[in-house]
This record gives structure tokens, sequence and C-alpha cells, in this order.
């Protein structure tokens, strides 16, 4: 995550509700350069981008929220 972000300090896992298809593109997070912190930050895990509005919640249940301590 660069600089010119949010900082992030929860990981929320959501599962679909029976019944719902939700269109998404997959794909692993590639290689970004922060200028801010002069910092090469070599990504590689996964991200998920639900191509949907708002109504997305209606599909979704969250189902852990996880605080990252820094």
């Amino acid at each position: 995550m660069t600089g010119g972000f949010q900082d992030i300090d929860r990981v929320v896992q959501y599962r679909a509700k029976e019944g719902s298809e939700i269109p998404a593109n997959v794909g692993s997070i590639g290689p970004q350069i922060d200028l801010e912190i002069n910092m090469y930050l070599p990504g590689g895990p996964n991200q998920i981008e639900m191509l949907m509005g708002r109504e997305k919640m209606k599909h979704l249940e969250i189902i852990g929220i996880r605080n990252i301590e820094y």
C-alpha cells in the first residue's frame, strides 16, 4: 500500500450469501513505487474488485474482523 492511500487498521472477512452471484475481477497486486517514502513495494497478494455498487452489501455477510497492529 502506498503512502498516498488511507491507513489500514483492520481486515474484514466477508462471505457471499446463499444464492448470490457477485461479478468480480480477481488478480494479484502488482508492484508499486511509493515516491513519498522512496520505497519499492513488491506486491503479490490477491485482490478482488467486486463489480457492483452499494447494493453489494445485500449479498455479503461479515464473518470476521481482525485489527492490524503496527
